[in-house]
């Protein structure tokens, strides 16, 4: 379906099209069990970042209307939420995929907030939503999502305190002069990160557990834990992956790969193609031969 003609999409006009066909053709799919990735590759100035936000305007963060059927019973089709994320600014982060997570929690807070609005539902903007949510509603379009931003968040949280403890152990006597003083720091932190993880391990379910089976966790975020649940689609528009350090390019690539190929997850990455395959090649160098490097 081809949009609008617009000037500032002068020569990316057709790119756009078939990028949004594509997307929209994978989100109506049901048999589709992995996710889409599409690839947006150019130098610096080629249009990557216009592309990008001629897309999003095509995928605004807008409720679908309920849909009516000839038993008279609404049908609530799938929810599709557009996340716009940029790995350069988060470059500094140990695991690029907590932020990229956090975004996309962060934008289906607003969303549910913005339905909320729209339904006169009353928000107060000092409460937490997501116990507004849990506790003062049944509206079944504004519940099911609640539940589904509830999932997400917590398997964010999760994952931001395993990397947290799994970041603070390695190197934690570096600051010390002496080897006594530096094993007895050691295992200071040791103990602490014991009460931690036992803290952890007494909430209904573990952070660990949350960590390991993080992609099931985000699978029941898109698709729930049953079979005819309602779905929840992601399109991620991710921006200026070149400009990260190679190393972190390929992290983000990777971390898609691993933990994000879940259906209900469409992916546009715009970057330069020759800075990631550089990376790939550093990340990968000892396995390469010596003509290949």
């Amino acid at each position: 379906m081809a949009g609008p003609a617009n000037a500032k999409y002068f020569g990316i006009q057709p790119y756009i099209d078939q990028s949004v066909v594509r997307i929209q053709r994978y989100f109506a799919d049901a048999r589709e069990r992995d996710a889409l990735v599409i690839g947006v590759f150019g130098e610096w100035g080629a249009g990557k970042s216009t592309l990008l936000a001629a897309v999003a305007e095509r995928f605004p963060n807008q409720p679908v209307a309920q849909q009516g059927t000839s038993d008279g019973r609404g049908v609530y089709p799938a929810q599709t939420v557009t996340v716009e994320f940029n790995p350069w600014r988060f470059e500094r982060e140990e695991h690029l995929l907590v932020p990229l997570l956090k975004t996309a929690s962060k934008v289906l807070d607003e969303y549910v907030a913005a339905r909320l609005v729209d339904q006169n539902l009353g928000l107060d903007p000092i409460q937490k939503t997501w116990q507004f949510w849990k506790k003062k509603t049944n509206n079944r379009p504004i519940h099911w999502l609640a539940n589904r931003t509830l999932t997400l968040t917590n398997a964010t949280i999760a994952l931001t305190k395993m990397v947290e403890i799994k970041a603070r152990i390695p190197g934690f006597a570096d600051a010390s002069l002496k080897p006594s003083d530096g094993l007895e720091a050691a295992q200071k932190q040791i103990d602490r990160g014991d009460k931690e993880l036992e803290k952890l391990k007494k909430t209904e379910k573990t952070f660990e557990s949350l960590y390991y089976d993080l992609h099931n966790e985000l699978r029941k975020v898109t698709r729930g834990e049953l079979e005819d649940d309602q779905k929840l689609n992601f399109l991620f528009l991710v921006d200026d992956i070149d400009r990260c350090l190679p190393d972190k390019a390929v992290e983000m690539l990777e971390a898609i790969k691993l933990f994000l190929d879940i259906p209900g997850c469409a992916f546009v990455l715009a970057l330069d193609d020759e800075v990631v395959e550089r990376g790939i090649a550093h990340r990968y160098r000892d396995y390469l031969d010596l003509t290949d490097r």
